[in-house]
C-alpha cells in the first residue's frame, strides 16, 4: 500500500527506489514517519509565509471612523 502511496505522489518507480526489494514494515513505517514530519514542517512555513502576507490586511482597516 505505501509503495502506491510514493508512487502516486512523486511517480512511478518512487517507492522502488526508496525501499528496494524490501518489504519491511518497519522500514515504511520509518519513513512514512519521516515524510508526515516533512509534510507537517511545509504546512507551518506555509501558514506562516501566508499570515506574514496577510498581517496588513484587516477587515474595517481603511473605513472611516464614525
Amino acid at each position: 500500500m505505501k509503495h502506491l502511496l510514493y508512487d502516486s505522489i512523486f511517480g512511478k518507480g518512487t517507492a522502488e527506489k526508496i525501499f528496494g526489494e524490501s518489504m519491511n514494515a518497519r522500514i515504511y513505517d520509518e519513513i512514512y514517519g519521516k515524510f508526515l514530519d516533512f509534510v507537517a514542517e511545509q504546512i507551518t512555513e506555509a501558514n506562516r509565509i501566508r499570515a506574514e502576507r496577510v498581517k496588513n490586511y484587516h477587515p474595517g482597516k481603511n473605513k472611516r471612523k464614525k
